[in-house]
């Protein structure tokens, strides 16, 4: 990671706090997610992927594509938002004894600034996939030359300007910034091998989704607001608030998704409740 290293280099912030323990820290958090889901899906689709483009079937590859983007994105940004209200007491949850304790809020601070990266670097990792089943490597190198500037670049630049204490939630904004256009550029190049991938229709769909997510991590978020003394201060209060705070935004974005017809969740639905049905 070339914002650890960076990182590491600034001994005044590791001395007050923002260290590199605190970078790897919040990165292990944000990638939890990245790697129980978009790996997978990644992982699942690339044999068929591959099928596809060796019979020259670019219509399909690209709708099968999008239909990863969908389903990935249908569960990556909630869990997002869910991640961004509930960044202080996961952090005390995990982190909140022994050597790391001091560094709890630093660690939270920094895992929100991931957060809005999250859900380019899914985009950027399945899209990924399609330029490796045609057998394309270079393609993907070369967004990643460009995705490791941009985040280099903005790293030097925040480094420089910040307090030494937030210097790690710096770095992970520089993260976000360079994944989300490491995203978009994907998507151009793509296009260009298959026809048209996203455009507003497929930012449409994520604006609804965003918008399904969005009560349920605004009220986690209130709890965990009014609740601040007792997550910060207390192990079991940070878990008993992360259960209770995503079973409530579940709850919240199942619904929200169903009544705006977000396709990935009522398939999921359906299937659900075929196999209760046949169960029963």
């Amino acid at each position: 990671q070339t914002s650890a290293t960076a990182l590491a280099a600034e001994s005044d912030a590791v001395e007050r706090g923002a260290g590199i323990a605190v970078y790897s820290n919040a990165l292990l958090i944000i990638m939890v997610p990245h790697s129980i889901i978009t790996v997978s899906l990644a992982t699942a689709m690339l044999p068929d992927l591959s099928r596809l483009a060796a019979g020259s079937n670019l219509a399909t590859l690209r709708d099968r594509v999008m239909s990863a983007l969908r389903a990935a994105l249908a569960v990556i940004i909630p869990i997002a938002g869910l991640i961004l209200a509930l960044s202080g007491p996961v952090s005390r949850l995990l982190f909140g004894y022994g050597a790391a304790s001091g560094d709890v809020d630093l660690v939270a601070i920094t895992v929100a600034a991931f957060v809005p990266g999250l859900a380019g670097y899914t985009v950027t990792y399945l899209v990924q996939r399609a330029f490796y089943a045609q057998e394309d490597t270079r393609t993907p190198v070369l967004v990643q030359l460009v995705v490791s500037a941009v985040q280099v670049g903005l790293s030097i630049a925040l480094v420089t300007r910040l307090d030494p204490v937030y210097v790690s939630a710096g770095l992970a904004g520089s993260w976000s910034v360079a994944v989300l256009l490491g995203a978009a550029l994907s998507l151009t190049l793509l296009s260009r091998r298959v026809g048209r991938v996203g455009g507003w229709r497929f930012a449409g769909y994520l604006a609804v989704v965003a918008l399904a997510a969005l009560p349920g991590s605004l009220l986690v978020l209130r709890e965990v607001v009014v609740d601040a003394e007792t997550t910060v201060t207390s192990s079991i209060g940070a878990l008993v608030t992360i259960v209770v705070g995503s079973g409530v935004a579940a709850v919240s974005y199942l619904v929200l998704a169903w009544l705006f017809r977000v396709t990935p969740v009522r398939d999921a639905a359906s299937w659900a409740a075929a196999r209760v049905r046949r169960g029963a």
